[in-house]
């Protein structure tokens, strides 16, 4: 089974993120983006979202219940 967390991204918006298919988390100033398994797409580019949260409190946030 999937492990979730509900994330608050850079926007603002909810965002619900499989943790099991992250690579890494990449740290910045103001954010964390989270870089997912699978490298970079047809265009060159990472798959990858910003959140507010710090690691930490990604590592530490209790993941969402399966319904």
């Amino acid at each position: 089974m999937a492990h979730w967390k509900r994330l608050t991204g850079t926007g603002g918006d909810q965002i619900d993120v499989n943790m099991d298919a992250v690579a890494y988390l990449h740290v910045s100033k103001d954010h964390t983006a989270i870089c997912f398994i699978g490298g970079r797409n047809a265009e060159g580019k990472a798959m990858a979202v910003g959140v507010k949260e710090k690691p930490d409190t990604i590592h530490l946030a209790n993941p969402l219940h399966a319904a």
